[in-house]
């Protein structure tokens, strides 16, 4: 904790101001005693809710089964030299990646998920983010025949507060060089993009666990 009087805060506002945003507990006093807690502002946000498209959407029973193309076949097997994923301290804000089978779950048939990982997606407290690769799998299932849901599903989810997450540059080198633990390429998007932006991702493929990421599974 940082004790400030106030006639120096007049003098020092925007540090202090910049300080409180990056972390910082700053408390104002007047000649030694406290007085005022300066805090960082958070958007008041609602709960997520799930199940909004229920019966909506359509599942082919091998929807979500792996299948050959030319980008897995196309995968090497470089060394990906990384640590081991700290464990999550529990209570903290959580930054959460959603794959593809839960984002549909989670639209259609919440009760898939566990209490837990429903729990976590639908609470304010934590960043939900959906990947363009989601969406470009989850279109060519929709092509395939694989899958049916309605064409604004994603603007449902952004509407609730979800985050869009872009692919970069920097995703996509960091896929390349992924280990052969797993052949389906978007799921190696996804686990370089957990990697790259220090995300958890949220998968029933317990395979993926075998990557240095943070997982919880679904």
């Amino acid at each position: 904790m940082k004790l400030v009087n106030i006639q120096a805060a007049k003098t020092h506002l925007s540090r202090l101001v910049e300080e409180v945003v990056a972390g910082e507990e700053v408390v104002l006093a007047k000649s030694g005693k406290p007085l005022v807690r300066l805090l960082r502002y958070a958007q008041p946000r609602s709960r997520r809710t799930p199940g909004a498209l229920a019966g909506q959407i359509w599942e082919a029973p091998d929807c979500w089964a792996p299948g050959p193309s030319e980008l897995e076949a196309s995968i090497e097997a470089p060394l990906l030299l990384e640590p081991p994923a700290p464990a999550l301290a529990p209570r903290l804000p959580r930054r959460l990646l959603i794959d593809s089978p839960v984002v549909v779950w989670w639209l259609c048939a919440p009760e898939r998920l566990t209490t837990e990982t429903r729990n976590l997606i639908s609470s304010p407290d934590h960043e939900v983010f959906l990947s363009a690769a989601t969406v470009w799998e989850l279109g060519l299932k929709l092509a395939r025949g694989k899958l049916k849901l309605p064409e604004a599903y994603a603007g449902t989810l952004l509407a609730d507060g979800w985050r869009e997450l872009p692919v970069t540059i920097a995703h996509g080198a960091r896929a390349v060089h992924l280990p052969p633990l797993h052949a389906d390429p978007f799921d190696r998007l996804l686990i370089a993009q957990a990697l790259e932006e220090e995300l958890v991702l949220v998968t029933a493929d317990r395979i993926l666990a075998a990557y240095p990421i943070r997982i919880q599974v679904a």
